[in-house]
């Protein structure tokens, strides 16, 4: 639960990373890595050898690791705020907003399908097949509720895949 916490940020910084990159600005994100990786060496050893007590230092561990994904996402994003302005001005709100309520409405669907499957105690080979079905109902409900919402992105991706396949 404690790695949960970064899991966000460390999406974030796999999308950063490379965007610096596209900038042809490869120094602020080694930069940003450097002043990460030492506050994590620093909350480490702060969490594991003094806050959390003795038998419970891999918290401090998982603790510590999302923090500084959360510091690194928050670096990065200043870097970029100064780059390229505000994400408001470049419309990422408005995107968010419609992929979390594409995911909410796929979440929903999925664990609705999964409580109903569940009610037939499976195993083996059935729960794999449970699973698949889950996450193929949940792709094809998150790309119609995306679409539904006008998400942009989905449209373009679906027309890129269109035209490879001419």
């Amino acid at each position: 639960m404690l790695y949960a916490i970064g899991l966000t940020s460390y999406s974030c910084v796999k999308i950063y990373v490379p965007t610096f990159y596209a900038l042809n600005d490869t120094r602020s994100p080694v930069r940003v890595s450097i002043i990460t990786a030492v506050i994590h060496v620093l909350s480490n050893l702060l969490l594991v050898f003094v806050l959390f007590p003795e038998g419970y230092e891999f918290l401090g561990l998982a603790l510590a690791t999302s923090f500084s994904l959360l510091v690194n996402h928050t670096l990065l994003v200043r870097k970029l705020t100064k780059q390229l302005g505000s994400f408001r001005d470049l419309g990422v709100g408005r995107v968010v907003q419609k992929a979390v309520l594409a995911s909410l409405i796929m979440a929903t669907c999925v664990y609705m399908l999964s409580s109903w499957l569940s009610l037939w105690e499976r195993e083996g080979v059935e729960r794999l097949l449970v699973l698949g079905l889950s996450i193929g109902v949940g792709g094809i409900v998150y790309l119609l509720a995306a679409l539904a919402l006008r998400l942009e992105e989905v449209r373009i991706l679906l027309s890129i895949g269109g035209d490879t396949a001419k």
